[in-house]
């Protein structure tokens, strides 16, 4: 237990609630983090809330080693970028995130993503747990975030729920697209198709934002960005504008070797270096017009 992060206090305040704030801890993790030790302020560990004042330093020692919470395996795993905290790695087509625990994932495929990420930590010598920050669908590659200390997942969330971290996509979508938009639509779950969800007016918030890059005679490659992060947004929302992704059948679009959505940039802030850090996936040949 030797990494840390430092947190220099610049007015009065109690422990608990700052650390509530800047880190998102619940009442059993700042528990945890007092009996083990982790809380150590101006050289001194602490055991319990207290009175913070300007000029104190606080250390949390984050780093907790971690059985393997789910089975490694093997897999040539493209790693995007590596610190302390965070691990992006490269989604290849044709798997899940994680089984959902139906009969259909154990008998589809038994085999997903965060079976690979165990592997790739069992293979480096990492004791980490297998956190994933966000999902993608099947067959969506690129960008998919993880956090390596549990300590820090609730921190990650919220930046990830409040779109602190920014994701970007690349899509090629049927039809020509001539000038950016932005779809504020809500979404909802479709009652008759399984799997499949729409626009609806009882549904939740969503909005995102479309901008053409290229197109050729019959189809427009799209930069989208999330302003909200519902299940299948960007599908439904280009859908919606007659713009379906090539290959996603579910949402009326012709048959197609893959959907051709892929999670292109994510941008997130590292508390490590104090900075935003981008990490970007280059998309596979066939997203070329």
């Amino acid at each position: 237990m030797n990494s840390y992060l430092t947190v220099d206090i610049s007015k009065d305040c109690r422990l608990d609630e700052l650390l509530r704030q800047q880190f998102f801890f619940s009442r059993h993790t700042l528990y945890l983090c007092k009996k083990e030790g982790r809380l150590v302020l101006n050289g001194t560990a602490v055991l319990q809330d207290c009175d913070l004042h300007p000029g104190d330093r606080l250390l949390f020692y984050y780093q907790k080693e971690e059985p393997l919470n789910c089975r490694p395996i093997e897999f040539d795993l493209k790693i995007l970028y590596e610190d302390d905290l965070i691990l992006v790695v490269d989604k290849p087509i044709g798997y899940i995130i994680h089984s959902d625990g139906t009969e259909q994932c154990r008998n589809e495929n038994p085999q997903n993503v965060n079976n690979f990420v165990a592997w790739y930590y069992k293979k480096t010598g990492q004791k980490h747990g297998v956190y994933n920050l966000h999902r993608l669908d099947r067959d969506t590659s690129g960008c998919l975030l993880y956090c390596k200390e549990s300590l820090m997942v609730a921190c990650f969330s919220h930046a990830m729920e409040t779109k602190a971290i920014k994701r970007t996509y690349l899509a090629k979508v049927e039809g020509i697209m001539r000038k950016s938009r932005i779809i504020d639509k809500p979404i909802g779950r479709d009652r008759h198709v399984s799997n499949r969800f729409r626009v609806s007016a009882t549904g939740k918030a969503a909005r995102t934002e479309v901008t053409p890059l290229k197109h050729d005679k019959t189809s427009t490659l799209v930069e989208c960005r999330l302003a909200t992060g519902r299940t299948h947004q960007i599908r439904v929302h280009l859908a919606s504008i007659g713009h379906p992704i090539v290959g996603d059948v579910l949402y009326g679009a012709k048959e197609n070797k893959r959907l051709m959505l892929h999670s292109h940039k994510v941008e997130f802030f590292s508390p490590l270096v104090n900075e935003m850090i981008t990490v970007t996936c280059p998309a596979e040949d066939s997203f070329t017009l």
